[in-house]
């Protein structure tokens, strides 16, 4: 590769680039799109996407909106021809299939909202430019800015943004919740509560659903408006909506009269105490995000209920976060650099971060009554604990409160508590009589039964999982609880049904307790929901039966027939299993077994993400005796369909215009109207954006149908360039022509290493290539456990590095080596206690594979292979745990790796969050040797003399992995007078959020790339 370009040229071909990706995707995967909801009532599906702007572009704000799909006539097409006679790449006969139904239109919920006053409003309305408009009665209208999260119960909508939440009716404009009147605790309108002094403390560094930021003026009118925050806002009994403010659990009627529930603000004894809120490592490492649930009205009472965790960290280490100088991105570049006496009047933020081998928060579970709620009258409160022992004194092995709530009965509640080495769990069923008030222990002292309905141990370590479901009890004497649980006991994530009566104790061999195998097979559920049709007796769950690269969706009976207990001998084989999506793509689905109906976001790798809504036939079997029957397994209807997001697609390669660094400028076709084609060589201000412009690559998201990528929006709008459409109404399949595909695709393989393991990767071959010649490489790196970078489907924002590395002539190799997810237990335990020590051994015979193999190469004139990858130029390039193993390649092998990129990386496990490193190390006192040795900092001496050969990037604000991590680093490399260069970003947390960032990140990246590689 040629040397010497400057950073202006590199740069000016990442922002030519990030341009054209625009007009090369269709506009939903560039998008966000998520949080489906069926109303089976009136055959709607309910979800966020980015609002519609006049002008055609997309806000970075959310709106609700809404899709009928039972009004479109239903259609009989063809069914979809087999895989296996899939004429070729470009043309999967599924998709084609797809395109011949309706793609259904959508409507916004809510385009405005009313306030009592203007005041509300300059509180929370994010745009300062919103004009408003008198109704006549009193109220304001105003448009709706965005929404964040939204809640359905029945026909009434609950939804937040930017701290305010909003009350609707489907159909009818919605309303801000106003402040109207406060009950606090000490008020002596609540009955049973003290009044004592009120204290604050730091907010929880994920503390609710705020989740886009308010512009600089909002953001001051909230500092003077704290104490109107409503976070983490659900919508219970009677139209109250429950919320967190200040470490306190409060009420909200739908008039805004508030009252306080609890009263961790009230105490000065410990300020760390909360109520309803989740700590740090619960929301990252158990991705259990709320800390409070409602219940059922009272039956004997009539007073509502709230179940919830009150919360201390006093315990934990206190670590300073420093803050950005630079909080809204707008400052002008004289402010960029602060002053001395501002770094010593604002050091950083204190922020509770439980260290390995530190101490944890500890939480105990309570329950909160109080009566309905009427403004101008006393309302009653009554808090109870376990004051007979805790869940914390009766099981003190029990580290971690992992997943609680209500049981289906109403009297009854559950909890799984988890280890601290994370080897043991059991699952509490707790009778919600045992919750007394303080007075009432007094006065009837009894100790807390606790009932067992589950335990597990690991001598590996215990995957937390959301595949649970509580049966509705069928026993009229209601002696029984009936559950189906996943666990990995076997090796392999797999579903139980379990029958376990009140009146026995816990155990898997007991003749009581029964426990029947519903899954099984060296395959493994994803940790998403399970659906469970009660009706039917059927469980609907994601695995990745089939592949192990593809999520799938499949269902089974769990209630079939009767089975022994696991363990004996003669038990029946688990029922069949039906799969219900495609083979060929992964797939994110939502399940609504009320509606038959679920979502599907399909997509593959060749695939931009197409949306479905699928019905579900049901088909009744009559018994042979005349006297009932069963249902049969279900199928997919093939002729009531509708599509949310219609099919896209296009050739092999994609065409990001030329590259005028130099050397194998193609020239581009033109667009014509018949063909939809990109034009030639025009400005991205001149290009005209049309739909059907997908890839051959597709994406199933994590945490919805897809992605955002706010860069890529904020980027557009900074740079005046024209973005995608408003929402496309065309179902045909469009192509791009040839002659303009420069941007290969990338293509996946297995190859099973030295002790026999099948591991998967990725290879995308430079653009322009040429047969017979070998290209430097760019290994993409993550490496770690509960990710799984290679897998059959579209993700926008990673694709995106890998092609523009393609752009720039390199060629990429992804690979999931020992340790990554979704391959079961044991493949994952590879990594137990030696972090760092096993990854790049993975990583090299998977690029060595390629090597030899020569995959992926063509013959040139003579006939002869060459390898794609040049083994001698490999850079290792990675973030987070990625940066973590970019560091150890280049000190373990600097003989294989030329150049290290490390973004974010932890550098020293003592350094990073306890339940994450406990998980696979063990503590530092435990495992002292396996912490040495993935210890970064302790191969510092290993690390090349040569310079260009190490980039470390790290945001300075990272709250994930502190940049304390960088800093213990480049100390011991200055020690040892190794070459290096560190990037620090001042406003960036543990991700580059903006799109300046990523730009100057992706220009100093492959400046490197290009010049020393």
């Amino acid at each position: 590769m040629s040397k010497g370009y400057t950073w202006d040229q590199i740069r000016s071909q990442v922002r030519s680039f990030r341009a054209r990706t625009q007009s090369a995707f269709p506009f939903h995967a560039l998008t966000t799109i998520k949080d489906f909801y069926f109303d089976a009532t009136h055959d709607k599906v309910y979800f966020l996407s980015n609002i519609q702007n006049i002008d055609g572009t997309m806000s970075r704000y959310l709106t609700l909106y809404e899709v009928d799909y039972g009004s479109s006539e239903t259609l009989t097409p063809e069914p979809p021809i087999p895989q296996q006679q899939l004429p070729s790449q470009n043309e999967h006969p599924y998709l084609t299939w797809l395109c011949k139904f309706p793609t259904a239109e959508w409507s916004p919920v809510f385009t405005k909202y009313t306030t009592a006053s203007i005041h509300d409003d300059d509180v929370f309305s994010p745009s300062s430019s919103s004009s408003d408009l008198g109704n006549g009665d009193g109220r304001t209208l105003h448009a709706i800015q965005g929404i964040s999260h939204y809640q359905m119960v029945g026909n009434q909508v609950l939804f937040s943004f930017n701290g305010g939440v909003y009350l609707g009716d489907v159909g009818r404009i919605s309303s801000l919740i106003p402040y109207v009147e406060q009950q606090k605790l000490h008020d002596p309108a609540i009955f049973l509560l003290q009044s004592t002094q009120q204290s604050d403390s730091p907010p929880s560094p994920h503390n609710g659903m705020t989740i886009d930021p308010p512009s600089p003026k909002h953001q001051a009118l909230k500092q003077q408006q704290q104490h109107a925050i409503r976070s983490d806002p659900k919508l219970g009994n009677d139209s109250l909506i429950a919320f967190i403010r200040n470490r306190d659990i409060w009420v909200v009627t739908p008039d805004g009269y508030e009252v306080q529930l609890t009263t961790c603000s009230l105490q000065n004894e410990d300020l760390t105490l909360s109520c309803g809120i989740v700590e740090y490592v619960m929301q990252e490492e158990f991705q259990r995000y709320t800390g409070y649930y409602w219940g059922p009205v009272d039956e004997s009472s009539k007073m509502n209920r709230i179940l919830y965790l009150e919360t201390s960290e006093e315990q934990v280490d206190v670590v300073m976060i420093t803050k950005s100088q630079t909080p809204s991105g707008l400052q002008s570049p004289s402010t960029l650099t602060p002053s001395l006496s501002d770094a010593r009047s604002n050091p950083g933020s204190p922020v509770r971060y439980p260290r390995a081998g530190r101490s944890n928060a500890v939480s105990d579970m309570q329950i909160v009554y109080f009566d309905p709620i009427e403004q101008g009258h006393p309302t009653i409160v009554k808090r109870k604990r376990l004051w007979g022992g805790s869940i914390n004194e009766r099981y003190p092995w029990a580290e971690y409160l992992v997943r609680f709530g209500w049981l289906p009965d109403g009297q009854s509640v559950w909890a799984q508590i988890l280890s601290r080495d994370q080897h043991r769990t059991v699952v509490l069923r707790i009778r919600c009589d045992q919750f007394v008030s303080e007075e009432e222990y007094q006065q009837d002292p009894k100790p807390t039964q606790f009932e067992v309905l589950w335990e597990e141990h690991s001598d590996i370590w215990i995957n937390i999982s959301d595949a649970y479901y509580f049966l509705q009890n069928t026993s009229s004497t209601s002696d029984c609880t009936e559950f189906i649980w996943s666990s990995e006991m076997s090796g392999f994530r797999h579903l139980y049904l379990i029958r376990k009566p009140h009146h026995v104790e816990f155990c898997l061999e007991s003749s009581s307790v029964t426990v029947q195998q519903l899954t099984e097979g060296e395959w493994g559920l994803t940790d998403h929901a399970i659906d469970v049709d009660e009706r039917r007796q059927l469980v609907y769950f994601k695995a990745k039966k089939d592949t192990p690269i593809e999520t799938h969706l499949y269902v089974t009976c769990y209630r079939q027939r009767p089975a022994p207990p696991i363990g004996r001998q003669g038990q029946p084989p688990p029922n069949p299993i039906t799969r219900l999506t495609e083979l060929g793509f992964s797939h994110h689905v939502t399940m609504d077994t009320k509606a038959d109906a679920f979502i599907d976001c399909l997509s593959s790798l060749h695939h931009t993400p197409c949306i479905v809504i699928r019905r579900i036939e049901h088909h009744f079997q009559p018994s042979e005796e005349g006297d009932g029957g069963f249902f049969m397994l279900p199928t997919v209807s093939e002729t009531d369909l509708n599509l949310i997001i219609p099919v896209a697609r296009r050739n092999d390669e994609m065409d990001l215009s030329n590259n005028d660094m130099g050397g194998g400028r193609r020239q581009s076709s033109s667009y014509d109207d018949s063909t939809r084609r990109l034009s030639g060589s025009t400005s991205p201000q001149q290009q005209q954006f049309v739909y059907a412009s997908p890839t051959h690559h597709d994406r199933n998201p994590h945490n919805g149908p897809t992605e955002p990528c706010d860069s890529n929006l904020e980027y557009c709008k900074s740079e005046g360039i024209e973005y995608m459409p408003a929402i496309a109404r065309s179902n045909t399949i469009e192509s791009f022509d040839p002659e303009t595909q420069t941007v290969p695709a990338g293509e996946i393989f297995s190859f099973v290493n030295d002790d026999g393991i099948r591991q998967y990767g990725y290879l995308y071959k430079p653009r322009f290539y040429q047969p017979g010649t070998s290209y430097p490489t760019i290994l993409y790196i993550y490496g770690g456990p509960k990710t799984q970078m290679v897998t059959n489907d579209f993700r926008l924002p990673r694709l995106q590095r890998y092609m523009m590395s393609v752009y720039f002539g390199f060629a990429v190799v992804v690979i999931d080596g020992r340790g990554s997810s979704d391959r079961g237990l044991q493949f994952e335990a590879h990594l137990k206690h030696r972090l760092g020590s096993v990854e790049i051994e993975d990583q090299i015979a998977g690029l060595q594979y390629v090597c030899d193999s020569k995959l992926g190469a063509e013959p040139a004139n003579d006939g002869t292979l060459t390898s794609v990858v040049d083994i001698h130029r490999v850079a290792i390039n990675g973030w987070s745990y990625g940066g973590y193993l970019s560091l150890m390649g280049l000190a373990q092998r600097p003989d294989v790796f030329k150049i290290a990129i490390a973004g974010a990386p932890v550098t020293q496990w003592e350094l990073y969050d306890s339940a994450y490193t406990e998980r696979y190390m063990g503590t530092p006192i435990i495992n002292p040797s396996g912490y040495q040795a993935g210890n970064v900092v302790h191969w510092a001496k290993q690390f090349p003399d040569s310079e260009h050969r190490l980039l470390i990037a790290h945001g300075l604000i990272d709250e994930n992995v502190h940049f304390t991590n960088t800093e213990v680093l480049v100390s011991e490399l200055v020690k040892y007078n190794k070459p290096h260069y560190l990037q620090v970003y001042p406003t960036e947390k543990h991700g580059l959020r903006h799109a300046s960032v990523n730009e100057h990140f992706e220009t100093l990246m492959f400046f490197w790339l290009i010049n020393y590689l």
